[in-house]
């Protein structure tokens, strides 16, 4: 590209100039997957000069499209899109898969299943960050407990927090799940009695959701689980909501987030280590375990 009067060759760019010279463009050529994700949201097709992505869910939506790298296709797809003023509508205009880019102006109302060792103290702590959660749990004793803002369990320092963020209105507890945009299911995982790993509970939680699931909502695992329980899960929504599309089960766009991130945590440091652990997430796609 060297000599070409039509081609400027440049100095990698700080954000802001990026994200300027991106707003100015007609068509991305990229191998980037983070330009695949930022140029929808300035309705800049994307040709991605690759024969697969890591950003799948921007082909399905039709926001990129993958042109691999011989030149001469390359050439005759820019050439498409410039002549096809409905082609680059069709591109520009499509549902971006990302986001809209203004997830920073929302905070998320956040529904926390099981409210023991580890639910509680995940509702406090996403409680103190200013979402607004609503806990779950079986037992009216528990939720007249936590609405109380006291605790039923012993952990250093979550009786002063729950206290906290109970009295700024940021906690409730309940018997009855609600709808919000992220559901943490943090219930027991007991044993059976031939040591085969009881996943009822989980499930119970699943259907208790799956009525006042919602396009963009996101459902976590927290309960420690088998391998195959993110799936159940993932296929009891689909049993249960067959208007919604399921991530796994479609090949649109799906309208939910499924992924499993189990706890890693020693009683006595609970707060400590929710807060400082790094954490695995695996999610059912992909975009499935960014989104969580």
């Amino acid at each position: 590209l060297v000599g070409l009067d039509n081609v400027a060759l440049i100095e990698p760019l700080d954000y802001p100039h990026f994200a300027r010279l991106l707003s100015m463009a007609e068509i991305m050529l990229t191998d980037s997957g983070g330009v695949q994700e930022e140029a929808p949201a300035l309705g800049k097709p994307v040709l991605v000069m690759r024969e697969t992505t890591e950003r799948p869910e921007g082909v399905v939506a039709g926001t990129a499209k993958l042109v691999g790298t011989d030149s001469s296709r390359i050439v005759s797809e820019i050439f498409s899109l410039l002549d096809d003023k409905a082609a680059y509508e069709a591109m520009a205009r499509a549902h971006n898969p990302f986001g809209d880019g203004q997830s920073s102006r929302r905070i998320p109302d956040v529904c926390v299943v099981g409210l023991g060792y580890i639910g509680l103290p995940t509702a406090a702590i996403v409680a103190r960050s200013g979402c607004r959660v609503r806990g779950i749990d079986v037992s009216q004793k528990v939720v007249d407990t936590i609405n109380r803002g006291e605790i039923h369990i012993e952990e250093v320092d979550l009786d002063g927090l729950v206290h906290a963020v109970v009295g700024r209105g940021l906690l409730t507890a309940s018997l009855e799940v609600a709808p919000a945009d992220v559901f943490v299911i943090a219930v027991p995982t007991p044993f059976g009695p031939d040591h085969e790993p009881d996943v009822s509970y989980v499930l119970s939680a699943a259907r208790s959701i799956a009525p006042v699931l919602k396009s963009g909502d996101v459902v976590i695992l927290e309960s420690t689980s088998p391998v195959g329980t993110t799936e159940q899960i993932r296929d009891l929504f689909a049993e249960a909501r067959p208007d919604l599309k399921i991530p796994g089960l479609t090949r649109e766009t799906p309208d939910v987030s499924i992924a499993y991130c189990p706890e890693r945590v020693l009683p006595g440091r609970i707060l400590h280590e929710l807060t400082e652990n790094d954490r695995s997430i695996g999610g059912i796609t992909p975009s499935c375990a960014r989104k969580a």
